[in-house]
């Protein structure tokens, strides 16, 4: 399976975060159909102000997270910056 997803990306009004771009999503979902989810877990480097989505095919842990992805809760929610 291949997939894109395009991803706005805003600099985070964290002090801590020096400046650095963060990820705008509406869902983590990549795709919701029934025997077929696959979805992405955003990985967070504190120490070196980084991140990267692993891609997972099974059903997410905490689905309404999943779906919340970070639009209305601002980069805290990706436990970023």
């Amino acid at each position: 399976m291949i997939a894109w997803l395009w991803a706005r990306t805003v600099r985070s009004d964290n002090a801590a975060a020096q400046g650095k771009e963060v990820p705008l999503v509406s869902s983590y979902f990549i795709s919701t159909a029934a025997g077929r989810q696959v979805w992405m877990d955003p990985i967070v480097d504190k120490r070196k102000l980084t991140y990267r989505f692993d891609i997972h095919t099974s059903t997410p842990l905490d689905r309404a997270v999943t779906r919340a992805g970070t639009k209305l809760g601002g980069a805290q929610s990706l436990g970023v910056y």
